[in-house]
């Protein structure tokens, strides 16, 4: 992975001082750029997965320890887009974004670009909550998985309402990622922020951080002036006092293995693997999270065939 030309991600946590409300800030430059290096994404498509990564970790930043969750987000507007990220407690994130022209697609469907809606279109989004355990993020315990419609095509606004519908939580959320068309779609700022109510806020501390957020005039161009994400909050609710929870560094990870990919390719035909080992005698299999190539050789692939073969 390059190096990043960006400071350190991370997300700030708060609590407003006298209101049950609390408050998330995040500056994802780093991330977001080592994120699009990763899977060579510039532009429009490096703005999709961006936004859905920061979306996911604020997902992330209210779960409790050892639990993970992953983001699925699925429209069709100019082209279909499929983004797909995981985050944890610990904000660690990777993800995945997949984009088809519409004319590209076998039986697509005949639609125009939805003027009244934004670069998702019509779709779904999807989270789903796992808890883990043991140091290789295998899931383990009862899921709890929720979706809701793209109403807007805009996603904050169609994460939060997605924790209005699904998690009865009132929340306000805004992200920006914008890049240059005229340095070749490359990143210039990526971040935001999230303000939730906790159980027992009063309805007027509620209002009143509404009405902070409603007159933000360019809530863009405070995350383009590169503030900390601390900066930014305070910006937001000047005339209030902020309590810091926690700082945190934000990490594109992806916890892929050598290990892994060798049990996976058990889920493989023999008929697959045994043409792979015809063919050249190796496999090469790709991470879809963090674009990762492993090399398989003859001997993992006849390991995966023994384990596949009826025992005597």
């Amino acid at each position: 992975m390059t190096e990043s030309k960006f400071p350190a991600s991370r997300w700030q946590k708060c609590l407003v001082v006298g209101a049950q409300i609390r408050v998330v800030g995040i500056e994802a430059r780093a991330l977001v750029h080592e994120m699009g290096e990763a899977h060579g994404l510039r532009g429009e498509a490096l703005s999709r997965l961006g936004e859905t990564a920061i979306g996911a970790l604020f997902l992330a930043s209210t779960l409790k320890q050892d639990q993970r969750i992953n983001l699925r987000v699925e429209g069709v507007q100019d082209m279909r887009r499929i983004a797909i990220v995981d985050a944890d407690h610990e904000g660690r994130v990777r993800g995945y974004l997949i984009q088809r022209k519409l004319d590209q697609l076998a039986n697509a469907p005949k639609i125009s670009p939805i003027h009244n809606l934004g670069p998702w279109g019509e779709g779904l989004l999807t989270v789903l909550r796992t808890a883990l355990m043991g140091a290789d993020g295998s899931a383990e315990g009862p899921p709890y998985s929720g979706t809701v419609p793209l109403l807007t095509g805009y996603f904050p606004k169609d994460l939060t309402f997605y924790w209005h519908q699904s998690e009865q939580v009132p929340s306000a959320l805004g992200i920006h990622v914008k890049t240059d068309p005229r340095n070749s779609g490359s990143l210039v700022a990526a971040g935001g922020f999230l303000v939730q109510g906790l159980p027992g806020a009063d309805p007027e501390d509620l209002k009143w951080a509404q009405d902070r957020i409603e007159s933000l005039s360019d809530f863009s161009s405070l995350v383009s002036e590169q503030q900390s994400p601390l900066e930014v909050l305070a910006t937001l609710f000047h005339d209030r006092e902020l309590s810091i929870l926690e700082e945190r560094e934000l990490k594109f990870f992806c916890h892929c293995s050598h290990a892994k990919v060798e049990q996976a390719i058990r889920f493989l035909s023999l008929e697959e693997l045994n043409s792979a080992l015809e063919e050249d005698g190796k496999l090469e299999v790709r991470c879809d999270f963090c674009n990762k190539v492993y090399l398989l050789g003859e001997e993992a692939i006849r390991t995966a065939m023994e384990s596949l073969s009826p025992k005597k």
